[in-house]
């Protein structure tokens, strides 16, 4: 057998892993769930976004500012985990379909919809306790999700799918209470899809992320429409309440950085711990790690010879490089004898795919801004980043972030932009905005670029610019333009 040319094909993971000893790291920005529902990041594969019009009337500051919120008070907390209480929830959820017309369907087509046919609305108000429950829920102190890590890519996550159902009955409650006019009972359920995509995000799951970012897009889209409407609130300081970043995403970046470890819930093992260990034990721990990897790709349980051959062959064809990589650390060739060669080799690939993952990962510590290049750099050219059989793993295995990381900056830039629109609608109900007019509350930096928000103001309509770097995705791309209006009429 051939096993460089083997372990080079990409759809054969199972070699790979044993050759690096390596777990799953979810791929790309479409990510099956257990149901095998696909979950697409809002904007991952959209063109540039064409300018959005808001229609709006001007409104003063909020007296006192934060008497309209975007979360949960404090006041309004309950003790607890919500987790058990989003799952109850969403236990008895029916078919979302009629959610996501009533989504689909603008706004004054919906508002004559209702006026002629108050039955169009049966199915929300049938459904509306599942409503206030998951309002119920998002007002725990805390939410956790307690999953078995070590399941790898066998972890199954039955809650994201019925829980996106639920925030599209959210969604379609609110859509239907700002069709009513009846503002306050849409921002109780934005507050609900703010904090259903943070309780989500909070996950230990690159995908929990995603799904919440997904969420975190519902309730964006709807205070968009929510800020049109007459008598609309300035959810100027609402909205930065909100905090910088909306979603965390250190559990999910600590997951992925640390998924090789998970399976045997071990660290790798010490310095100390290394040298203590003999041959057979440094073997039995490749060849462990290396069936766990290989059941993962649907290898049954009695096929552990061939991955043991195929781990032995890898261990033969890199053993030359990786005495030759303790020699350029000073490590003399009678130590590197007294070393096991499964040490030897095992240490060799844990120490490339160690490095690799940080390469990528070490980004993520820093504001989308500041490594957006790098980012997507990385992306670009990780298909050359890795040579060599020691490496092969890495190519395959070490998730490219970039495109996570976008979509997380894109929820970002939209609530800092929807910031802006709030400073201008009460920069107009202190004047009229002329050419020259700056907004009377602070501009939002941009959390992709690290600078202020562009605007410019034209023959009355204010045009907000999301200015596009060169490395930047098509979801960062973001244009609206803002007409301030008098007060009267649906718009």
């Amino acid at each position: 057998m051939n096993v460089q040319s083997y372990a080079s094909r990409r759809a054969c993971r199972f070699v790979v892993a044993a050759a690096a000893i390596v777990l799953w790291i979810p791929c790309h920005a479409g990510i099956s769930s257990s149901s095998g529902t696909t979950f697409a990041a809002p904007g991952m594969l959209r063109e540039p976004r064409s300018p959005k019009v808001l229609n709006v009337e001007p409104a003063p500051e909020r007296r006192p500012a934060l008497d309209v919120l975007l979360l949960p008070s404090m006041l309004s907390r309950v003790q607890g985990n919500a987790a058990p209480a989003y799952l109850a929830a969403v236990a008895s959820l029916p078919d979302v379909e009629p959610a996501v017309e009533l989504i689909e369907t603008p706004l004054e087509e919906l508002r004559e919809m209702l006026a002629g046919d108050p039955e169009k609305s049966r199915w929300i108000e049938e459904n509306q306790w599942i409503v206030e429950q998951l309002g119920v829920a998002s007002r725990y102190e805390y939410c956790r999700w307690d999953w078995d890590l070590s399941r790898g890519w066998s972890l199954l996550l039955p809650h994201l799918s019925p829980l996106r159902a639920g925030a599209r009955l959210v969604a379609a409650s609110a859509r239907v209470d700002l069709a009513r006019g009846d503002l306050d009972a849409a921002v109780e359920k934005l507050t609900t899809l703010f904090a259903m995509a943070r309780d989500i995000a909070g996950g230990p799951t690159l995908i929990e992320l995603l799904v919440g970012s997904a969420v975190a897009g519902h309730a964006l889209d709807h205070v968009e429409l929510l800020v049109q409407q007459p008598g609309a609130p300035n959810l100027y300081w609402a909205l930065s309440h909100l905090g910088q970043p909306l979603l965390i995403p250190r559990r999910a970046w600590e997951t992925e950085r640390s998924i090789l470890y998970l399976p045997t819930g071990d660290p790798r093992p010490s310095p100390d711990e290394a040298a203590s260990w003999s041959a057979e034990h440094w073997l039995s721990y490749g060849r462990q790690l290396a069936e766990t990897v290989s059941s993962y790709d649907g290898r049954p349980s009695e096929d552990r010879e061939s991955v043991h051959t195929l781990f032995a062959g890898i261990g033969v064809l890199v053993y030359p490089r990786a005495r030759a990589a303790l020699r350029s650390e000073g490590i003399s060739d009678e130590e590197i004898d007294r070393r096991p060669i499964p040490r030897v080799v095992v240490e060799y690939l844990l120490d490339h795919f160690d490095t690799a993952a940080d390469e990528q990962h070490k980004w993520l510590t820093l504001p989308y801004w500041e490594a957006r290049e790098q980012l997507d750099a990385a992306s670009r050219t990780h298909e050359e980043l890795y040579e060599g059989v020691e490496s092969i793993a890495a190519s395959v295995l070490v998730h490219p972030v970039g495109s996570a990381a976008a979509v997380l900056a894109a929820v970002d830039r939209r609530i800092a932009a929807l910031r802006l629109i709030e400073a201008f609608r009460a920069t107009a109900a202190a004047g009229p905005i002329q050419p020259d007019t700056s907004p009377i509350l602070p501009v939002p930096t941009d959390p992709t670029t690290g600078r202020s928000f562009r605007y410019a103001i034209k023959d009355g309509v204010v045009v907000i610019n999301g200015e596009k770097h060169p490395s930047d995705r098509d979801v960062l791309h973001m244009v609206y333009e803002l007409r301030v209006v008098k007060p009267g009429g649906y718009q």
